[in-house]
């Protein structure tokens, strides 16, 4: 079970998961729903989101990093998480 909250700028349908990259931060991918509006975002906050992946679910914490915004709009993005539960 996923449940992702983004902003209108953000199609939620397009998320991927890339990996955790330390104990607390994870990274992944989504799609804006506009190229100009992908290179102009720098921070982007996901609240109440859900992600399930690695055997955890995990609840996005405060405002997400955008790490890279390729032309196609894509945004590598990378966010605090919290782990609610393990399984």
């Amino acid at each position: 079970m996923t449940w992702l909250n983004p902003p209108s700028e953000i199609d939620p349908h397009t998320l991927q998961i890339l990996g955790i990259s330390t104990s607390d931060e994870i990274l992944f991918s989504v799609q804006a729903v506009d190229k100009r509006v992908a290179s102009a975002l720098t921070r982007i906050a996901f609240d109440h989101s859900v992600l399930c992946a690695y055997g955890r679910r995990m609840r996005l914490e405060g405002a997400a990093t955008i790490q890279d915004s390729m032309q196609t709009g894509i945004l590598i993005v990378r966010s605090k998480f919290t782990v609610l539960t393990d399984f």
